[in-house]
């Protein structure tokens, strides 16, 4: 799946493609953990995500926008996370859009986890 993001001039075009579009879960502050995680309805924690990626049984990859997340992650195989999104447009900047993760004492933990990749996140 892919779609494009137009920034500034209109010569300047991102396309963003999604690792495995059928397993792909969003994160946003300002979405809801009731919510199913799409694009549309945004979970607000990575928790929450990594639970339904997880849960699901195929792995998946947890989209995150920009923003603080004040919450513990407990790493699962095969679901990988990443972040620098804008919130409203969705398009990725991880220079512009900082998304950070400030858990306790332990902000990010994985114990025997394999197949992940942790992209564009500041622990």
């Amino acid at each position: 799946m892919a779609s494009v993001c137009v920034t500034g001039a209109p010569d300047a075009v991102v396309v963003e493609l999604l690792e495995a579009p059928t397993h792909a879960y969003f994160v946003s502050p300002t979405g809801r953990d009731a919510n199913a995680g799409t694009r549309a309805a945004r979970f607000a924690t990575i928790a929450a995500a990594m639970t339904a990626a997880d849960n699901d049984g195929n792995g998946g990859d947890l989209y995150v926008a920009a923003g603080d997340y004040q919450e513990s992650v407990s790493l699962k195989s095969r679901v990988s996370i990443y972040g620098g999104y804008d919130p409203g447009t969705r398009c990725r900047d991880v220079w512009a859009n900082t998304t950070a993760i400030h858990g306790g004492s332990t902000a990010v933990a994985g114990n025997a986890v394999s197949e992940i990749t942790l992209d564009a996140l500041s622990i």
